[in-house]
């Protein structure tokens, strides 16, 4: 191979790095731009082939034949289990199972039907510890065997680790997650006076997967400050010094790839380029887990858990041979953001419905309720979308507001009226559980009377963070 040859890969790849770099700092200068006229935006009615299982008529009459106070929470069981299954299968496709973020749902009955509904779904990631106990609990009364749970985020609370003790000792698996040694010092001192003698804690090494092409430029969220594989074998280190903990696994979460839509309708100029610099920092995440993968071998360590992936990424990530697992929840309710995801398959399985109160004018009508803003970055996005009617759009300059939410009707031949109940999507999965005590389950839309009427968190006296 002559030397122009070999210069040419590595030169290509410094190309399209400069590239990639160049567009990723071009992206931030127009979500500026795009955030400073958003108000200008508004989104396009629903499109027929996106309502699934819902029909307006239908839900309205059951609404008003089981007198339902709204607003209220809405979910389709029959597109919650497809979406169980679309989900499986593409995990299952490259041998992966799913560990379900419960975070996700925040109902303990749909976290014991989507775990009864395929052997793919194996395992829960917690917010915390607490969560688990409650869960490992719950799932024992309801003879549901899980006894599989990661806690996502490390722990600096002694509730927590009081919590983890407790499942340890009832025979579950429970990991507690660390990304530097001042959580490997705080778990070893406390299991140590408290757990002495006894079961060892187990730990996973939270290591960042968030992009840094060059100096300076990051893509991705700011979580864990563990980001080589150096980092992984110092950590792994220290827990090996230690006689209370034990290391079993790793979670690099890609969360600019799996948490990022690439068909946002509010993004749509720098959608392509979105698509571009995911699909570039996927070369990174697989490059970087592959090398922890190797480093953990030559160590000898024992790797339980890889953990990857999430939703927006479930079949890429799935793809990746470096992890044993992906994680799941949102993509179970597929609540709205998740739409927009160029391989999306899956299909609304809840919704909330808000009754139109009042009518200032005849092509206006004004629900009660309604704003049910996500976290996140603030941007148009992490409103809610409305749904059916599919002829509705919400007004830029007011958006959904806590109290009355106006709504632009864009066809002449509506007969919407005072009293009429509203369908609208959440931008998030999990946090719109935290406003209703109750979920409507609707397993046949025909069928006003075959709904169940489940809690959740908040509906137990519940909360979690």
């Amino acid at each position: 191979m002559d030397a122009e040859a070999l210069l040419a890969a590595p030169l290509a790849y410094l190309a399209t790095i400069i590239v990639a770099c160049t567009l990723a700092s071009l992206i931030g200068s127009l979500m500026m731009l795009v955030t400073k006229y958003s108000s200008k935006l508004s989104l396009k009615p629903q499109l027929s082939e996106q309502l699934g299982n819902w029909q307006y008529e239908t839900v309205k009459k059951m609404i008003s034949e089981m007198n339902l106070s709204l607003p209220c929470m809405l979910v389709d069981l029959k597109t919650f289990d497809r979406n169980c299954l679309t989900l499986a299968k593409k995990a299952s496709s490259h041998g992966k199972t799913i560990r379900i973020a419960t975070k996700s749902l925040r109902i303990p009955s749909l976290i014991v039907r989507a775990l009864g509904i395929s052997p793919v779904f194996q395992g829960l990631m917690c917010y915390n510890a607490r969560e688990a106990w409650y869960l490992f609990n719950y799932l024992t009364k309801e003879n549901v065997y899980c006894r599989d749970f990661l806690i996502a985020y490390p722990t600096m609370e002694l509730e927590d680790l009081l919590a983890a003790s407790r499942l340890t000792s009832a025979g579950a698996t429970v990991v507690l997650m660390v990304d530097c040694l001042k959580h490997v010092k705080f778990l070893d001192s406390w299991w140590d006076k408290n757990h002495p003698g006894r079961e060892m804690l187990n730990v996973c090494i939270d290591f960042d997967m968030s992009w840094r092409p060059i100096p300076g430029v990051h893509i991705g969220a700011h979580r864990s400050p563990c980001r080589t594989p150096k980092d992984v074998d110092y950590l792994l280190g220290q827990i090996n010094s230690t006689y209370t903990l034990k290391f079993v696994g790793v979670m690099g979460y890609e969360a600019q790839i799996s948490g990022v839509p690439d068909t946002n309708p509010f993004t749509t100029v720098i959608n392509p380029i979105i698509r571009f610099i995911k699909q570039l920092s996927f070369y990174d995440v697989k490059r970087r887990r592959r090398q922890v993968r190797s480093l953990l071998a030559q160590r000898g360590a024992h790797l339980h858990i890889f953990n990857g992936g999430g939703t927006g990424s479930a079949l890429l990530s799935a793809s990746d041979p470096s992890i044993t697992e992906i994680a799941a929840g949102s993509g179970l309710l597929q609540s709205q953001i998740f739409d927009w995801f160029k391989a999306n398959e899956n299909g609304p399985a809840a919704v909330i419905a808000l009754r139109c109160t009042r009518s200032c004018d005849e092509d206006i009508i004004c629900c009660q309720s309604g704003g049910f803003i996500a976290s996140g970055q603030i941007s148009k996005d992490k409103q809610p979308r409305p749904f059916l009617p599919t002829c509705l759009i919400p007004f830029p300059n007011e958006g959904f507001g806590e109290v009355q939410t106006p709504l632009a009707v864009k066809s002449r031949h509506h007969s919407l009226s005072v009293g009429d109940p509203v369908l609208i999507r959440p931008a998030k999965a999990g946090e719109i559980a935290e406003h209703f005590d109750l979920y409507h389950m609707i397993d046949d839309m025909s069928n006003p009377q075959d709904v169940a009427v489940l809690p959740t968190y908040r509906g137990l006296g519940l909360c979690f963070h």
